[in-house]
């Protein structure tokens, strides 16, 4: 039974049962007098500076009943006590500190050195030694461990040395790196010191060893050593950092900052520790979403340590090869790179690494038979100004060619089978193209689907009461094939690998030759044996693709397959037939003459204050904005007449508006069927070129989706065109009054919109990856750019309407279709032209490698530089996230363009435009460019067309190896925008620039 502890007592009662005692406690064994007197004056004896032992039996307060006295021999004087017997634990040491200042010649000191020091642990007993052992693995009671007792005597009064007020401290002069290596600590623990290093007998000094400034520097020489222990494990090679050393695009563009500051925090956490410490302030708001936009003292403490290890391990520089490509892919200046490589920012001849390894991957591309791969290219160019000029120096335009080998998905087994192919062409099948054929083709559901699609969108856009559940259900059609999609893309991010440079020039059917031999034999290490069962993709713009028929026209008489180019399928790619539209808009539809009273592309822009403009962003939003405004006011004026009201001039068209949809009305909260007709009604009204027959005198009604009576309608239109002298193109001068009751106002605005309706179709499916849209687009292309005078591109889009309709297998079609587009981010609604990434990678080549005297086919600039455009292009990104500037999804401005829709709102509103109002007249009309093509080419050209085209060796002019000169219909091409046109929400977009 366990005794009870008195009232007051300060210890518990020590046992040999107590928890709080090892089995092998140190028994002291204490000399001391018999009995005490009580009148002993133990303040007398420790003012000798001795400790005195106090008698178990004199404490204040006895922890046990007083014993029974043992009998004694007479002639004991003394008798002997074990430190047991004390009660309180300041009694028990105080009589060990009686024992340890008995000997003037054995201290303090010189007892824990006996214990502690490891050349003498053998020469205590196993009990001692096992007693050392437990206390030194820290498993003696809390406040007694080791680390607690040596925090104890740094903190103890009695060792602090004082200037005054001011307590010294350690000054850290003779502090060195560690002599030993890293491991020599866990190879030879008992040889490892963390004191001063001393040479022969010099000794060291009170304050390097005393508990205050010797213990601090003991703590620092301990830390140098894990830091030195840390560092050799972030620059080893199993587990360490990573290292450039064989590294690859994907490693390049997938590093992480999270990962890298996991790995310094987990291998070296002291080192962290460290340079955490000198970077972060305690008085500053250590918030990270206050102080990202400022400087990132994490991101800082990360460089520091990659710097400093790179100086250890210079093989140790991934980090520093990312920066290094990232200074490159930003045209940094020589004396940067000088500057931060003498720091260890940055790593050298990583390029030419990377280089080797993407013509390994260009090489790979044909290896396997499921890689087939579409080739782009275009001319790239560089004015080269010689400040000095010479015989040999002159200032000259630089012309070469880059180019991208985009990798096809999706491709069906023998797709690219040559002889299917080849046999169409042998049989001349595209003879039996015709007007009938290329009009048959046109699918006029397909254009009311995206027709009243656009309009909901404009609708929903700029309509902020209607229902978010209606904006869901519209893009739920757009999205599927029960809707008005019609061939929609597998998401996928593209993979793309761009191509050396070279100095051809691709604007000659000659050049375009040499160019493809370039490509797939120099570089890609193709056999021309493989060329018997292959074809291949040549994509470009309408110049490249010209140039490419001609070489297969010229070249057919040659033996060899290779040598004759037959395997190369021209396919012209959208962004710059987009654009070539675009202008075939602003031809026809930008008058020269101003008026009040004349209503056009040119009088609205002047409305809202906008100039024409060469680049294409300008043109863009300006035809979107003008569209945007008619659709809008001619809704508004729909409504209103089926309301039983008119159309009133107004300033705040979009609030009037607004009306029709609010509480109470007839289209509050409607289904998307009520919807969907609404927007029907406005497209059929206003957005076809049945809308625009109603404005003339000789149109009757008919059934819109009928192909017969498209046909019908067009050819009567021949006639009405023919017998009405009264009608003009817009290259008529002087007004004139319309006396057959035709509204030539109306038909302007609607020809506008019907044509800006097919350029608006075509920009939004693009990105949305809809290629099945784009195609029903270039249908009505054909007839367009006859009619506006784009020969060049008539042609082409004939030559594809060949390739679709008679020429290409299905399975060939199917391939095409699905790798017309590319995706270069894996993000919906990001697809884009394969010729507009190709245009960026050209002007990133010009922008990344700005040496004016070099040329195109230099050694660095073709080797190095352009077969990694692409990555380097994505690593600006990829560093720029890393470092938390520029994040993805940041936010969109988006241009509130409400007051320019209310401005042409209340400027087509006060002359009614979207009224029909017979005779009334234009002193310009527009050309309807539909019907102009379609009379070009009924009046000869589609004959001419299959007559120059005809695949006959004999028929082959020798002019074709000659640089041809652009049609004069053809005007400068547009610079190439800085973003891509995305789709976000349905609404079509300017992709963001991530940083400025």
């Amino acid at each position: 039974m366990s005794k009870k502890r008195r009232i007051g007592d300060v210890e518990e009662e020590e046992n040999d049962h107590s928890p709080n005692l090892a089995p092998y406690q140190f028994a002291f064994r204490v000399t001391m007098p018999n009995t005490p007197s009580s009148s002993t004056n133990y303040a007398s004896l420790s003012s000798s500076n001795v400790f005195v032992a106090p008698s178990p039996q004199s404490s204040q307060t006895s922890a046990r009943p007083a014993k029974k006295a043992r009998k004694t021999t007479a002639s004991a004087q003394q008798s002997e006590t074990t430190v047991r017997s004390y009660n309180r634990r300041a009694d028990k040491t105080a009589a060990i500190m009686k024992l340890l200042t008995e000997d003037r010649h054995y201290h303090l000191g010189d007892f824990l050195q006996d214990i502690f020091d490891p050349s003498k642990n053998e020469q205590l007993s196993n009990t001692a030694q096992s007693a050392v052992g437990f206390w030194l693995k820290g498993s003696s009671r809390e406040g007694t461990r080791p680390a607690e007792i040596v925090d104890a005597i740094y903190r103890h009064p009695a060792g602090l040395d004082r200037d005054g007020s001011i307590v010294r401290r350690a000054n850290f002069l003779d502090l060195t790196p560690p002599a030993k290596p890293p491991t020599f600590a866990s190879t030879h623990p008992s040889e490892t010191s963390l004191l001063p290093s001393r040479s022969g007998s010099e000794s060291l000094k009170a304050e390097q060893v005393n508990s205050r400034q010797g213990l601090e520097e003991l703590m620092v020489r301990g830390t140098l050593q894990l830091v030195d222990r840390e560092a050799n494990i972030l620059t080893s090679s199993e587990n360490g950092l990573k290292r450039s050393a064989g590294m690859s695009w994907d490693e390049l563009e997938n590093i992480s900052r999270d990962e890298q500051e996991q790995q310094i925090r987990t291998s070296g956490p002291v080192i962290w520790a460290i340079l955490s410490t000198i970077a972060f302030s305690r008085t500053r708001n250590s918030d990270p979403a206050q102080s990202s936009g400022i400087r990132d003292a994490a991101l800082a403490t990360i460089m520091a340590i990659l710097m400093l290890l790179s100086f250890r391990n210079p093989l140790v520089n991934f980090f520093q090869a990312v920066l290094t490509l990232f200074l490159f892919s930003c045209n940094t200046g020589k004396l940067v790179y000088q500057a931060l490589n003498r720091m260890g920012q940055i790593a050298t001849d990583e390029l030419a690494t990377l280089a080797k390894r993407a013509y390994e991957c260009a090489a790979g591309l044909r290896e396997g038979s499921n890689y087939y791969f579409m080739l782009v290219f275009d001319n790239v160019n560089k004015f080269h100004l010689a400040r000095k000029q010479t015989v040999g120096s002159k200032s000259r335009m630089k012309n070469g060619t880059a180019a991208t080998a985009i990798r096809l998905e999706d491709v069906p087994l023998g797709a690219f089978d040559p002889r299917p192919y080849w046999e169409q062409i042998k049989s001349q099948a595209r003879n039996a193209l015709n007007i009938d054929t290329l009009l048959d083709d046109i699918d006029p559901i397909c254009l009311e689907n995206a027709g009243a699609g656009l309009v909901m969108r404009t609708l929903l856009l700029y309509i902020p009461s209607l229902p978010q559940r209606l904006r869901q259900e519209v893009e739920a059609r757009f999205r599927s094939l029960d809707g008005y999609a019609i061939h929609r893309l597998r998401l996928r991010k593209s993979v793309t690998l761009s191509m050396g440079t070279s100095n051809i020039n691709e604007s000659t059917a000659d050049g375009v030759s040499k160019i493809l031999h370039d490509l797939v034999t120099t570089q890609m290490k193709m056999l021309a044996s493989w060329f018997n069962k292959i074809l291949i993709l040549v994509g470009g713009d309408q110049l490249t693709i010209d140039r490419l028929r001609k070489v297969r026209y010229f070249r057919a008489i040659e033996n060899n397959i290779y040598e004759s180019r037959s395997w190369a399928i021209p396919l012209i790619q959208l962004w710059h037939m987009k654009v070539a539209y675009l202008r075939s808009i602003f031809k026809i539809h930008w008058f020269d003459k101003t008026s009040s009273n004349l209503f056009g592309l040119r009088q609205s822009m002047q409305a809202i204050g906008r100039n024409n403009s060469t680049e294409f962003y300008p043109c863009h939003y300006a035809v979107k904005t003008v569209f945007e405004g008619m659709v809008l006011t001619a809704t508004y004026t729909l409504l209103q007449q089926n309301a039983g009201l008119d159309p009133e001039p107004t300033d705040s068209m979009l609030l009037e508006l607004g009306k029709h949809f609010a509480v109470g009305s007839r289209y509050h909260d409607c289904s998307l069927s009520d919807f969907e007709q609404l927007a029907r009604g406005v497209y059929r009204r206003y957005m076809t070129t049945e809308g625009f027959h109603k404005t003339l005198k000789c149109t009757g009604p008919g059934p819109l989706t009928s192909k017969d009576w498209v046909k019908a309608t067009i050819f009567q239109k021949f006639n009405c065109y023919e017998q009405d002298s009264n009608y003009t193109a817009n290259t008529s001068t002087g007004p004139e009054r319309s006396s057959s009751g035709d509204d030539q106002l109306l038909g302007n605005m609607v020809l506008f919109m019907r044509d800006a309706f097919i350029y608006l179709e075509m920009a939004s499916a693009i990105p949305e990856g809809d290629i099945g849209r784009v195609y029903e687009v270039t249908k009505l292309l054909r007839f367009f750019f006859w009619g506006s005078n784009a020969t060049n591109y008539g042609n082409e889009l004939l030559e594809m309407a060949c390739g679709f309709l008679y020429e290409y297998p299905e399975k060939l079609r199917t391939a095409i279709l699905n790798n017309w587009l590319v995706n270069p981010s894996g993000l919906a609604g990001h697809w884009q032209e394969c010729d507009f990434f190709q245009e960026h990678c050209n002007k990133a080549i010009k922008t990344v490698f700005n040496t004016k005297n070099s040329e195109w086919d230099s050694q660095f600039l073709r080797n190095s530089v352009s077969v990694n455009i692409t990555h380097l292009t994505q690593l600006r990104d990829t560093v720029l996230k890393f470092l938390g500037v520029g994040s993805v999804g940041s936010g969109r401005s988006r241009p509130n363009y409400s007051a320019d829709i209310n401005v042409l709102a209340s400027h087509y509103l006060r002359e009614n435009v979207f009224t029909f109002r017979p005779g009334r007249s234009q002193e310009v009309v527009a050309t309807d460019m539909f019907h102009e093509g379609l009379n070009k080419l009924s009046g000869g050209a589609l004959s001419q067309f299959l007559e120059r085209t005809q695949w006959d060796i004999e028929d082959i002019n020798p002019e074709f190896s000659q640089p041809l000169s652009e049609a004069a219909d053809e005007e400068a091409p547009m610079n190439i925008p800085e973003q891509a046109l995305v789709v976000e929400e349905g609404a079509l977009l300017e992709e963001e620039i991530q940083l400025e």
